[in-house]
């Protein structure tokens, strides 16, 4: 019955034209059984001499009595109803064929269009309204395998689809919304403080009645006033370049990108007395295809942030799964907080009890964007020790 179901749109209508048809071929038999036999009943009715009639048929030498005419001394003996019945009849034997055969294609026509057009068309008709009402909650289910199905599947892939564009259109407004909420509050600051030292000198410094040494703490703070503001000014510079930024793969040795990775690291963690292990899993001698730079930037963000927090070590781990890269970043410093693991990738996202003016909480989300845009992603948690865990995926497909 499934199968009957399924069948393809062309077959289906194979399928009722030769049933219908079928059915009309057995309605014309008995169409023309019908009226023959009324036909004979009204001649032998009005025939006065039975032999003649059969002299008269076996005369004609007719094939088939379907068609057998009346003998003209019989048609004057007929009554009008009899006559109407006889041209009826012989209208019948005519057009029985024509006239079964066009009834049953068009039931066919009409129930095929019943069974396997009306319910995936009214449905489509009714998702692709309330898509035009911008309402894309309106799920299609056609649970037929033809034609109409995979049309009706290939209709709700695309309203699925456009859930999630519009959802990342919505996450990105949400995120401008707040770049440029955080970028109002974390540039006010400095601008505050530079504005309350100009104050102060502008009222005080023409008197002379500040100290040589009070003044040069004033410039001081300005000075880191305005260092702090050239460092916002490069992360806004860093955010926005990522917009545009595309993904260049290339193939890269594997020992030697991995010499790459430790040297980097070396100089990151030469001025700190924090110990680097390293550990690698089915990395064979051969080659893989990523963007070198990309994977260095999210790796020197990665473990940046966990020398700040570490206190004797971090760990190191790089692994290939199929076609992902995967790198794990382990530190024994305090781990992220519950907080910190849902927000910490958000722009301008700092812990509330850090205090530290030279970090705009920008490098975890920088990660999370170019991770993204190399076909991967990043995850934040803990590990056993109680410290924090980074794993970044990037996809490494040729």
């Amino acid at each position: 019955m499934d199968r009957i179901r399924n069948l393809k749109l062309r077959n289906s209508l194979f399928l009722y034209l030769v049933i219908f048809l079928t059915i009309g071929i057995v309605l014309s038999v008995c169409t023309l059984k019908i009226c023959t036999k009324v036909e004979e009943a009204i001649w032998l009715d009005n025939i006065d001499n039975i032999d003649d009639f059969v002299k008269f048929q076996e005369e004609y030498n007719a094939i088939f009595q379907d068609f057998l005419p009346i003998p003209s001394c019989t048609m004057a003996k007929l009554t009008i109803k009899e006559r109407v019945v006889i041209e009826l009849c012989d209208f019948l034997e005519t057009w029985c064929w024509f006239l079964f055969a066009f009834g049953g294609a068009l039931a066919a026509v009409l129930v095929f269009y019943n069974k396997k057009l009306k319910q995936p068309l009214a449905l489509l008709h009714k998702s692709a309204q309330e898509i035009g009402k911008t309402n894309l909650d309106c799920e299609i289910y056609y649970d037929k395998k033809d034609e109409m199905g995979e049309l009706c599947e290939a209709f709700e892939q695309m309203r699925e689809q456009l859930m999630e564009n519009n959802l990342y259109l919505w996450n990105m407004i949400e995120e401008q919304k707040q770049l440029r909420a955080a970028f109002t509050h974390d540039i006010r600051t400095p601008l505050v403080v530079l504005k309350g030292y100009v104050q102060l000198l502008k009222k005080y410094l023409p008197e002379q009645t500040i100290e040589l040494k009070k003044q040069m703490e004033i410039l001081d703070d300005i000075e880191e006033q305005t260092v702090r503001l050239e460092h916002f000014s490069d992360s806004i510079k860093k955010t926005q370049r990522m917009d545009h930024l595309t993904i260049k793969k290339n193939l890269i040795n594997v020992r030697e990108f991995l010499e790459k990775i430790e040297k980097n690291i070396l100089l990151m963690s030469e001025d700190v007395s924090i110990k680097v292990q390293y550990e690698y899993h089915d990395l064979e001698i051969g080659q893989l295809c990523i963007d070198v730079y990309i994977f260095m930037e999210v790796m020197e963000n990665i473990v940046a942030n966990a020398l700040r927090y570490a206190k004797e070590k971090i760990d190191v781990k790089i692994q290939k799964d199929g076609k992902f890269l995967k790198l794990l970043i382990m530190d024994d410093g305090k781990g992220f907080s519950e907080r910190d693991i849902i927000h910490a990738c958000r722009p301008y996202y700092r812990e509330q009890s850090d205090e530290d003016t030279q970090h705009y909480g920008l490098g975890l989300y920088i990660c999370k964007v170019l991770c993204e845009k190399h076909g991967g992603s990043i995850e934040l948690g803990n590990n056993k020790f109680g410290g924090g865990c980074v794993q970044v995926i990037f996809n490494i497909e040729e």
